[in-house]
């Protein structure tokens, strides 16, 4: 089947920030075929295409959030006023045994809201203790059925396991998401099962070794928590001698498959590791202020090179998973920390952030021929947007109140 969206407003988020009036996105096959003003009639094999009027839409990339816990979903609102330390525990004792119906509903819960409010793919850092097929088939099938993309990245740990649950042998865990991995990837084209260590200090080297090797054969991504909060920071430091990002890269770790969340409390000299080995680094800036937890340094990462992604995180520190909220609250954050004018974000540099579908396998986050045709489409007369003084800004300034009326994967 073929589609023409006709006489659309077109943000590329390309090199160049493209806006084309009057556009015509033509899409065959997954993917954009065609993409121009009256490439519907040039580019459109009519026989079989069907032409949707975009007038009055602005069509963009889908966005990506980075980092979630789907089954945090559940536990919305469930906790207020606590720094990370406490937070866990009273979230977690909650939703750490759900049942695989449970997880798909609230896996399916979080697709939903965000591809309402403009991603169209996810990271979910899925966490049961213990973890189990069911559970990673669970959410895997919930992204799946809703249509998202996302890598399903489940937590593994054996050095610090929350009270009253248990965990298997590194080996053995370690096989039941390689297992996962193959029979994903045999299965669908649009979700992935990666490798969560929940974080480097709840994992003995032994497993992140292991996981490390795990991730390569299968060719997935290492997406875990570093330097979150302050207090696990220096007890993390205390263990190891140097800082978390420094025993990654003499576990032979930091490379561009590992992606890691928050990096609040990262030390000055991790951001050139980061930078030299090519990882990800989510910011999630809602999560950061509701737990108290700092300003990540997004300015000196930004500085240094290092590939950056947004993320909501859970909706149980979150409350929400509202995709765009999220973008807008990155830029700001930036403008209340250390960050000279100079050194901050535009909106256009956040767009591309939050488009960075790259460092995850998932596309080039733009519009162009050949790329997935995973677009958003946002009324031009929502409050956000109107009047329309510059597209890029109003995207990230006019969240919450824009109208995103579809999303495609």
């Amino acid at each position: 089947m073929e589609h023409v969206f006709a006489h659309a407003t077109t943000l590329a988020l390309d090199e160049a920030f493209t806006i084309h009036a009057d556009c015509d996105i033509v899409i065959r096959d997954g993917r954009i075929a065609a993409i121009g003003p009256n490439a519907g009639a040039a580019g459109s094999n009519t026989a079989n295409a069907r032409t949707i009027d975009a007038r009055g839409l602005l069509l963009l990339p889908g966005l990506l959030n980075a980092h979630t816990h789907s089954p945090e979903n559940f536990a919305r609102g469930r906790d207020d006023g606590s720094l990370l330390d406490e937070w866990l525990p009273a979230v977690w004792s909650h939703i750490d045994a759900l049942t695989p119906r449970e997880l798909y509903v609230a896996a399916m819960m979080g697709a939903g809201e965000m591809l309402r409010s403009g991603a169209t793919a996810v990271v979910d850092h899925f966490r049961q203790t213990p973890m189990h097929t069911a559970a990673i088939d669970a959410a895997a099938q919930a992204y799946e059925d809703a249509g998202i993309r996302a890598i399903v990245a489940p937590m593994l740990r054996d050095r610090v396991v929350p009270k009253g649950r248990t965990v298997a042998p590194v080996a053995e865990q370690v096989a039941v998401i390689e297992d996962a991995a193959g029979r994903w990837r045999a299965r669908s084209n649009r979700v992935r099962i990666g490798f969560g260590p929940s974080a480097p200090n709840r994992c003995t080297d032994a497993m992140l070794q292991a996981v490390g090797a795990a991730a390569r054969r299968c060719g997935t991504i290492i997406h875990t928590h570093v330097d979150e909060g302050q207090a696990e920071t220096e007890r993390t430091r205390a263990l190891y001698g140097h800082s978390t990002v420094e025993h990654l890269r003499q576990l032979g770790l930091v490379s561009p498959a590992l992606t890691i969340a928050h990096a609040v409390w990262i030390e000055p000299r991790d951001v050139e590791t980061l930078a030299q080995g090519g990882a990800v680094v989510v910011h999630n800036p809602v999560s950061n202020m509701r737990l108290g937890d700092g300003v990540a340094p997004i300015a000196a990462l930004r500085r240094a090179g290092v590939r950056i992604a947004i993320g909501t995180d859970g909706a149980a520190s979150n409350d929400g998973q509202h995709y765009f909220e999220a973008i807008k609250l990155a830029m700001f954050l930036q403008r209340v920390s250390d960050a000279p004018p100079a050194q901050w974000m535009s909106a256009r540099d956040i767009l591309r952030h939050a488009s960075n579908h790259a460092a995850f396998g998932f596309g080039t986050g733009t519009l162009r021929v050949g790329d997935p045709a995973d677009l958003i489409g946002i009324s031009t007369t929502s409050y956000g947007l109107t009047p329309a003084n510059d597209w890029h800004r109003q995207l990230v300034y006019g969240a919450p109140a824009l109208d995103v009326r579809f999303a495609m994967v």
